[in-house]
């Protein structure tokens, strides 16, 4: 026997050689199979991010209620400022009446003296709401001559220059109470400024009006 076909198959010297080359190749494939992903991955990997989304999204969107509400609290305690030095140079507050357009409420803290550069614009502001708040995006000025009570008592001379009450929509987007002035001693007696003002405790996103009264507080 030929000592270079001795422990070859078939008496054939360079089948071992062929079998020796293929193994690398098998190893190969092997490699390029377990390189990819079963159906059964990745749709584990589509319900993981699906739970994460589920959670990441409603906490953003309370995040960004949250930063809103906070942002309307310092644009009220802005127009305070301003109201009180319109009151020192006048002894009053500005007059409005309950039908007066938003921007009018306030015009005279931008003119003709610039108490405001700009009336601050409620975030919480849609279009599509109706009545008062859906025309303008400022927020809800209201002098002591309009208050909550019947309807005679709308428009009244009482605490007309005295008192005033700041407004915003909150994150419901509806003007609830603010439309009227919620600093008049009938609105704390029916105590509607409390009822009617937003609190974060009843839910990030809850009915009620963020409310600034001229006595420095929030209506509490």
């Amino acid at each position: 026997m030929p000592p270079e076909s001795f422990g070859a198959p078939n008496g054939n010297p360079r089948t071992l050689d062929r079998m020796e080359e293929q193994e690398p190749m098998d190893k190969q494939l092997t490699k390029s199979a377990r390189g990819g992903f079963t159906l059964i991955e990745l749709l584990i990997v589509v319900a993981i991010i699906a739970i994460l989304a589920a959670i990441a999204v409603p906490n953003f969107l309370e995040a960004q209620v949250r930063s809103k509400v906070a942002r309307s609290e310092n644009d009220l305690r802005t127009i305070a400022t301003a109201l009180e030095a319109y009151r020192v140079d006048n002894n009053y507050y500005p007059v409005t009446f309950l039908f007066s357009a938003l921007p009018a409420r306030l015009a005279r803290l931008t003119s003709p003296i610039a108490y405001l550069s700009t009336q601050p614009q409620d975030p919480f502001f849609r279009k599509t709401q109706t009545g008062l708040g859906g025309y303008d995006p400022q927020y809800i000025y209201a002098s002591g001559n309009i208050y909550y009570g019947s309807v005679a008592l709308y428009e009244s001379s009482t605490y007309t220059a005295t008192i005033y009450s700041l407004g915003g929509r909150g994150p419901d987007a509806d003007i609830n109470v603010s439309g009227y002035c919620m600093a008049h001693p009938n609105a704390f007696v029916s105590k509607v400024n409390v009822l009617g003002r937003y609190d974060p405790t009843n839910g990030t996103v809850s009915a009620g009006d963020i409310l600034r009264l001229s006595s420095g507080t929030l209506g509490r």
